[in-house]
C-alpha cells in the first residue's frame, strides 16, 4: 500500500516536469493544448479500469471492527499524522511556485521545479502508512480512514495558506509561515509515536 501511494508522488513529478518542458517550448499562451492532453490520461483509465480484473476484498492478516480500531491510541496518532503531513505536502506543493515567483522574482518554469516539483518528491504518506501497517493492524479498513484523514489534510493546508495571505494583504511569505505549524507537528506527531512505541503503549 505504501508502495502504491508513493507511485502517486511520482506521477505528480512527471506531470509537472511535463509540463514545465511544454511549456518552455510552446509557450504558456498554449495551455489550453496542454489540459486537453493531460485529459487524455484519465480518459484512458476509463477503458483501460473496465478491462482491470477486481479482486474481492480479503485481508489475509485479518482484520478489526471499527470499535477496536477508533480505541487504539497509535491508530489515532497515524490519524493526525496523516492529517498533517497531507497539510505539509499540499500547502506546500500548490503555493510554492506562486511564492517563487511574486516574492523571489523567478520565471515560472523556475518557480514550478523549486516548488510543486520537489515537495512532490517528499513522500510523507507513504512512510506514514508503512509505519501503520507495522504498527496498527487494522486492515483495509485502516488504510481507508488513514486515506480519509490524509485527503482531509491536503484540503486544509492550501485553505490556510490562502486564508492567511489574504488577511495579511496577498502576502505570500506570512501565508507559508504560518503553514510551517504543519511539519511542525509531523515532527511531533513522530516523536510521540516513537516514544509510544518504546514505552509499549
Amino acid at each position: 500500500m505504501s508502495l502504491l501511494h508513493s507511485f502517486y508522488c511520482w506521477g505528480q513529478v512527471s506531470v509537472i516536469l511535463i509540463s514545465t518542458v511544454f511549456f518552455v517550448v510552446f509557450g504558456i499562451m498554449n495551455w489550453q493544448i496542454l489540459a486537453v492532453l493531460w485529459a487524455l490520461v484519465p480518459l484512458t483509465n476509463v477503458f483501460y479500469f473496465s478491462k482491470v480484473p477486481i479482486a474481492s476484498l480479503a485481508d489475509k492478516h485479518g482484520s478489526i471492527s471499527f470499535k477496536k480500531l477508533f480505541s487504539m491510541k497509535m491508530f489515532w496518532f497515524f490519524m493526525f499524522l496523516m492529517v498533517v503531513s497531507g497539510a505539509s505536502e499540499q500547502a506546500m506543493s500548490q503555493w510554492a511556485s506562486a511564492f517563487a515567483e511574486s516574492e523571489l522574482g523567478v520565471s515560472k518554469t523556475i518557480g514550478d521545479l523549486a516548488g510543486p516539483c520537489v515537495f512532490a518528491a517528499g513522500i510523507l504518506w507513504p512512510g506514514t502508512l508503512s509505519l501503520a501497517a507495522a504498527n496498527c493492524s487494522g486492515g483495509t479498513a485502516m488504510f481507508a480512514l488513514l486515506a480519509l484523514a490524509g485527503d482531509l489534510g491536503c484540503s486544509l493546508g492550501p485553505t490556510v495558506v490562502g486564508i492567511v495571505s489574504a488577511i495579511d494583504g496577498n502576502t505570500m511569505k506570512t501565508g507559508l509561515l504560518t503553514a510551517a505549524i504543519f511539519p511542525i507537528l509531523v515532527i511531533l506527531y513522530q516523536v510521540a509515536i516513537k516514544a509510544t512505541l518504546t514505552l509499549g503503549g
